[in-house]
């Protein structure tokens, strides 16, 4: 059965539902096309997308599905004993696979999950990161948007929740360089064109247009913020900002 808030996803105009059939159905073809025929059958490179919300990611799934079968993951834990439902057998995996989700709470992290993609070089984990600032204030107008923002103000929302990038890896500032290590390209959602074409590169596939997709409309309430408020969210979130600046550094530095 279809959550409340799946079916606010689904494009309610029948044309927009007609061309995305159409571009998902298109970049599966593209994949076929792109994906060397010996992917199909070897397991020594098993690709997996962290998708970090808010920081384009899906976008960068729609843009992977050119070059990969794309399988996401949406596994159930129960809050009772733990066990997990719906997680993907890995060892199922080839190649032409790339596995994605969110892997961004308790329960549900990447070291809990799969704790092999973390031990084995064979795993080529990757992900997109944003200006911590912009990926709080697409957070609020995103929850805004399906009604799950429980009333607050933009403010209210920006001081809540400090250092949100940092507990969707997670990391701490003892280890987020370490943790940060283990993936093997982090784009930058503020270069996210030139972040994808960089991709590709490394991955020896051909470029691909970025899509503009799952975008949160803001509105005059980011306009009121002051000086003194986004001095405060930047003291209140360093941890986020060492994320990013380093994710840039490395950005830069080409690895």
């Amino acid at each position: 059965m279809f959550s409340q808030l799946t079916l606010k996803k689904i494009p309610a105009n029948p044309l927009q539902i007609c061309q995305m059939i159409g571009e998902r159905a298109r970049a599966g073809l593209n994949a076929v096309k792109n994906i060397p025929l010996a992917d199909w059958f070897n397991n020594d490179q098993i690709y997996i997308f962290h998708h970090l919300p808010k920081c384009a990611g899906t976008s960068v799934n729609h843009a992977l599905a050119n070059w990969f079968w794309v399988l996401k993951e949406h596994p159930h834990v129960n809050g009772t004993n733990g066990t997990i439902r719906h997680r993907r057998n890995l060892a199922a995996l080839r190649n032409c696979h790339c596995l994605s989700g969110h892997f961004d709470v308790d329960g549900k992290y990447l070291h809990q999950l799969h704790p092999e993609v973390l031990q084995s070089s064979r795993f080529k984990l990757f992900t997109f990161v944003r200006n911590p600032l912009q990926t709080k204030i697409s957070l609020f107008y995103h929850e805004k948007r399906y009604q799950i923002d429980g009333g607050a103000t933009l403010k209210e929302h920006l001081m809540g929740r400090t250092n949100y990038l940092s507990h969707r890896f997670p990391c701490t500032e003892d280890n987020y360089q370490e943790v940060l290590n283990r993936y093997f390209f982090i784009g930058i959602t503020e270069y996210a064109q030139q972040s994808l074409d960089k991709l590709a590169r490394l991955l020896k596939r051909p470029p691909v247009q970025l899509p503009l997709l799952n975008r949160s409309k803001r509105d005059h309430e980011v306009e009121t913020l002051t000086a003194d408020s986004l001095e405060q969210f930047r003291e209140e979130n360093r941890l986020d900002y060492l994320i990013y600046e380093y994710c840039l550094e490395r950005f830069s530095g080409g690895s």
